[in-house]
């Protein structure tokens, strides 16, 4: 059974390449690291699944890859509402609340990005507009998993030329 990292990292070196049973019953931290190994085995829309669950399961997912591995995949699946692939919108008014501005998860709800800004200690609010090409995914139904709009909403950004200001 895989449990962690290193068991799925056997697996995969045994052969294993599937994404549901190497990520089964993993915390989810180890989403991103197991991602990384197997994402060169998989078609674009497999990949779309696996970097949505990646990227939401974890908690702060850019403390696990390199932002450029991440802007990588995402650009590699295209621009996704969820796992459907469509046009960005040309700009969005988004806002992220934290400690750091210049990091990739935003989101379009102001409230929401206020209870980011609440739960750090020292936490601000920004807002940028962000331009359609900047844009890398939109998921919404985060952490409820199911893409109904329930639950949190989140714009991947690629944030090298964003510029945030306080909200």
């Amino acid at each position: 059974m895989i449990l962690n990292y290193d068991d799925a990292l056997a697996a995969i070196s045994a052969g294993e390449t599937s994404w549901e049973t190497l990520t089964r019953n993993v915390g989810r931290n180890d989403l991103p690291a197991i991602l990384t190994e197997v994402a060169w085995s998989m078609t674009e829309d497999q990949l779309a699944v696996a970097l949505r669950e990646a990227w939401v399961g974890a908690e702060r997912p850019e403390d696990y890859l390199d932002r450029d591995e991440w802007i990588g995949m995402f650009e590699s699946v295209g621009y996704r509402h969820n796992l459907d692939r469509v046009r960005p919108p040309a700009e969005v008014v988004l806002y992220r609340g934290g400690i750091d501005p210049n990091r990739m998860a935003w989101t379009a709800d102001r409230a929401q990005a206020e209870w980011f800004r609440d739960r750090y200690p020292g936490g601000r609010l920004w807002t940028a507009t962000v331009r359609g090409g900047d844009l890398l995914a939109y998921y919404d139904g985060v952490r409820t998993g199911d893409g109904t709009g329930s639950g949190e909403t989140e714009y991947v950004v690629n944030p090298d030329d964003i510029a945030p200001v306080p909200a």
